[in-house]
């Protein structure tokens, strides 16, 4: 079990902690102190904990991810710049 590995390499003095699963982590109670974990309110599904960046700038933690794209949502904007691009190249030659 992950215990039993801990337990074995801290006996033999190597570093190492335990790999969170996202519930355990979303339960943290370090996390909680550090604010990492953000609520953020996904269309169609409703409010999900989210994992922010533990990274802060100038002492302010980075802003909040946008949400993640549904599915084909983008697929226009990457076709027409892809296109875009073709096109450029086209001209080039």
């Amino acid at each position: 079990s992950r215990n039993e590995w801990l337990e074995e390499l801290r006996k033999n003095q190597v570093p190492c902690a335990p790999v969170n699963s996202i519930g355990e982590a979303l339960s943290d109670e370090q996390f909680k102190l550090l604010g990492i974990v953000d609520i953020v309110d996904e269309p169609g599904i409703g409010p999900m904990p989210r994992i922010r960046p533990p990274v802060h700038w100038g002492g302010e933690p980075l802003p909040a991810v946008a949400r993640a794209p549904f599915l084909g949502e983008h697929t226009q904007e990457v076709f027409e710049e892809a296109k875009k691009i073709v096109n450029d190249r086209a001209k080039i030659n």
